[in-house]
């Protein structure tokens, strides 16, 4: 796990996964941790989200990236003000993994369905 901030006052916390695919975001609201979305990989490949499909500035965009610092445990607990349960961090990881899976096999059931209507309307057409 790697202990991020981010943004140029460093005001943002992130725990990443060691793949850098899922992360949280903690909540000083709150004072809780929340999925972390997009928001790491978008700032990391420059995503501005603003700007037209396909215009060059889409991505790559330098602008819309901010700095991110890797901190350690330590370091982020001072930052919060509270220790970081490392066990309950791991399974709010393991939950966020599991929705995406479980997302990306509902779309691919979702399009099955849809190319089966698709041919079953198709074939209807034809009759």
């Amino acid at each position: 796990m790697k202990y991020l901030l981010l943004g140029d006052e460093y005001k943002t916390l992130f725990i990443e996964d060691d793949e850098k695919q899922y992360s949280i975001k903690y909540d000083p609201q709150t004072k809780g941790w929340y999925p972390g979305g997009n928001e790491l990989f978008n700032n990391r490949v420059g995503f501005d989200s603003s700007e037209p499909i396909d215009s060059p500035y889409r991505y790559g965009n330098s602008g819309c990236m901010r700095p991110i610092i890797e901190i350690t445990r330590e370091e982020a607990e001072a930052f919060i003000s509270k220790k970081i349960d490392e066990k309950g961090v791991k399974r709010l990881l393991r939950h966020i993994r599991r929705i995406k899976n479980l997302s990306v096999y509902n779309s691919r059931l979702i399009l099955k369905k849809d190319r089966a209507t698709d041919v079953k309307t198709k074939d209807s057409v034809t009759q």
